[in-house]
């Protein structure tokens, strides 16, 4: 909800009540989400997309930076993944370092929905 509140230039609050979503707001409003936001805020980098999670660990934060406008971002990716590929030492795209990143698939193969991935395992 926040992804989409800032892509439409309002506040999260302010959009699950625009979209009669009043009791959500309330019971989130309530919610301490601190610790979570701060733990977002650097290192790890975890995106989740429908039945992928990928977790990259980038050499310079700068590069961590490109990642996230696209970045549907969470604390951590689940265990109980189906399958995983992991890549080490991959160069960022129009960055300056590397970055190590694996990708968790929950429904299937990572290679069945991530097409053209070079897994190191």
């Amino acid at each position: 909800m926040e992804v989409m509140a800032e892509g439409a230039g309002k506040s999260a609050d302010r959009m699950m009540r625009d979209m009669g979503m009043g009791d959500l707001a309330d019971m989130c409003a309530q919610e301490d989400t601190g610790a979570a936001k701060k733990k977002m805020a650097s290192g790890t980098l975890y995106c989740k997309s429908g039945s992928l999670c990928a977790k990259y660990d980038f050499q310079y934060a700068s590069d961590r930076k490109k990642y996230l406008s696209g970045c549907a971002q969470v604390t951590s990716c689940d265990s109980g993944y189906s399958d995983k590929c992991s890549v080490s030492n991959d160069k960022v795209r129009n960055g300056r370092g590397t970055v190590d990143w694996t990708i968790f698939a929950y429904n299937g193969l990572v290679r069945d929905t991530a097409k053209n991935i070079k897994c190191d395992n």
